[in-house]
């Protein structure tokens, strides 16, 4: 929730921030919902994102830890998601990733702990993860 709070403090009006339960639909076959998520307004319906969100989020837990370092980050990529984040709250601990030229990933950032993130994409935010914890920090 805290992130959410940060990306969508720091959000221009032409974006959305939402979080889960929101679906990201690809046609008939692909639905991914991630954590959290920004997309353009224009492009929201009041059911689902049918186009690839701007920013797709995804907090790892024990149980989806490879699902979303892997599979997951597969289908952001395929799709043209510009920019994944992985937040790990144990460490805790933000990657970042974006699409290239040539439409893969690339990891262009990291922060943990104390130590801030400073985002360009898809608008400018600050985060530091440890604030993402909040008490538990």
């Amino acid at each position: 929730m805290r992130l959410s709070r940060a990306l969508d403090d720091a959000c221009p009006p032409e974006y959305d921030v939402l979080v889960a339960p929101f679906a990201v639909h690809h046609g008939d076959q692909i639905e991914l919902q991630p954590d959290v998520l920004v997309g353009r307004d224009e492009d929201f319906t009041e059911k689902d994102l049918p186009v690839p969100p701007v920013l797709a989020v995804e907090v790892l837990s024990p149980s989806t830890a490879i699902h979303d370092l892997n599979t997951k980050k597969a289908v952001y990529e395929r799709l043209g998601v510009a920019a994944y984040w992985v937040i790990d709250p144990v460490e805790p601990a933000l990657t970042v990733f974006e699409l290239d030229e040539d439409g893969h990933y690339h990891q262009v950032g990291k922060a943990a702990g104390d130590e801030p993130f400073e985002a360009e994409r898809p608008f400018p935010v600050r985060i530091v993860p440890r604030e993402l914890l909040g008490r538990l920090g």
